[in-house]
């Protein structure tokens, strides 16, 4: 709140950007531009924010908007490890991991 104020700001959240998204909508900085950059086998996100309204889906706060050619890589993969997943995991995770793979796929 006492950081200085800019016409945009380009993030790279290295984790938990789901709550950097949270964190955006809830203090009026948009996402006008959303990307997936993989780099060195490793994905990492690219957030390019402007003052304004922005309100993200469940799908858009986990996993992005879903701009370029990694982010069609990166959702292939991340399905890939989901159904891994839902093939070892326990019943308490199970509905979780089905959630986020609807998200993802649909």
């Amino acid at each position: 709140k006492n950081a200085k104020k800019y016409s945009m700001y380009i993030l790279s959240p290295q984790k938990n950007v789901d709550i950097v998204r949270e964190y955006l909508a809830k203090n009026n900085l948009s996402v006008t531009k959303d990307y997936k950059v993989l780099s060195n086998d490793k994905f990492y996100d690219i957030l390019v924010c402007v003052a304004g309204k922005y309100n993200p889906t469940e799908k858009e706060l986990l996993y992005g908007s879903g701009e370029g050619e990694d982010y069609t890589f990166f959702v292939q993969k991340e399905k890939q490890r989901l159904e891994q997943l839902l093939k070892v995991v326990n019943d308490k995770d199970r509905n979780e991991i089905e959630r986020k793979l609807h998200l993802l796929i649909n």
